[in-house]
């Protein structure tokens, strides 16, 4: 008797994997390809995942409740959607658009005899270009 009681308070006080839910979208980019390797995280938990070749992602096993979740990709501005709701058993959707950036503080252009140009981060983000070797071609 002892040994059934002990074991039915154990299965009642264990959540069950009904109680997770998951979390599953697509990273693009904001002409709409997908972007491969992308990091999906759920803030305030240690949980994620990477986006696939089609820049699809799922995160398993998400305890039931509301999450803030942010894209992030190197070149690209981190994108952070709140409110995502998961309930047990069932598969909350986010798409994320991220947009590219430098992300350079400073960078040191060589131009032949010249010598060396220091940009800072201001000006680069402030140039009519969404990449470096354009920046460097002005």
């Amino acid at each position: 008797m002892t040994v059934i009681a002990t074991c039915a308070t154990i299965f009642a006080t264990t959540p069950s994997l009904s109680a997770t839910g998951a979390i599953s979208g697509q990273v693009r980019s904001s002409d709409g390809k997908p972007l491969v390797y992308a990091n999906v995280i759920l803030l305030g938990t240690n949980m994620g995942a990477m986006s696939l070749a089609d820049g699809r992602f799922t995160v398993a096993g998400v305890p039931a409740g509301t999450y803030t979740v942010k894209a992030t990709m190197l070149g690209h501005k981190a994108v952070e959607t709140a409110n995502v709701e998961v309930s047990a058993g069932g598969m909350a959707h986010v798409t994320f658009s991220l947009e590219p950036t430098i992300m350079a503080r400073t960078m040191t252009v060589y131009a032949g005899e010249r010598g060396s140009v220091a940009v800072a981060s201001e000006q680069l983000n402030a140039m009519p270009v969404s990449e470096v070797m354009k920046a460097v071609r002005l």
